[in-house]
């Protein structure tokens, strides 16, 4: 579930509020809705941060918030963390996030380890077409599939370590246990 749409303060996006985050918790619990989590907009943004942007997540509201609808079971989903520096990350768990969203990351890497005709091309094509480099992932899926192996292990490596990094920080190492036990029942 989300409240409020994720959008940066400057560009006329608002910081949900806790009372809009609550009514919305309550109003799905009445209707036989039992989320586990709520997205919020807390400061952060979808994708990429541009060069020199800051990253504004305010811990403050967004602990604010969870304090408030954890007793109907629910934690906070963290958009925007691609690019937030893993010392912020690791004050989420403290905030009442349980879970954070990276997917632009993942994009991120397999970019970087593209060859680099085929970056180029993709870069003209996002150029040309005025999308969004997301958007490229469909037309040039066959020659993505089909890089170099040894473009492949750079892009598996990275993300490997970029997870364990996430992992850690989010405080998460060595729970993969509980996971399997919880799936189990």
């Amino acid at each position: 579930m989300e409240i409020g749409e994720i959008k940066l303060v400057k560009e006329g996006g608002a910081l949900s509020t806790v009372e809009e985050s609550l009514e919305f918790i309550e109003g799905l619990k009445e209707n036989g809705i039992h989320p586990d989590l709520l997205a919020i907009n807390n400061g952060s943004k979808h994708g990429n941060y541009a060069p020199g942007e800051e990253v504004h997540i305010d811990l403050k509201r967004t602990g604010d918030i969870y304090n408030a609808i954890k007793k109907y079971g629910v934690a906070i989903a963290q958009h925007g963390i691609t690019g937030t520096p893993l010392e912020l990350v690791g004050q989420f768990a403290d905030y009442g996030i349980r879970k954070g969203n990276v997917g632009t990351e993942w994009q991120n890497i397999v970019h970087r380890h593209l060859p680099k005709d085929l970056a180029e091309e993709i870069k003209k094509w996002t150029e040309d077409n005025k999308e969004d480099i997301k958007k490229a992932a469909k037309p040039f899926k066959e020659k993505i599939d089909n890089i170099p192996t040894e473009n492949k292990k750079a892009i598996e490596e990275e993300a490997y370590n970029t997870a364990k990094n996430f992992i850690k920080a989010f405080r998460a190492a060595g729970t993969a246990s509980i996971v399997m036990d919880a799936l189990s029942k």
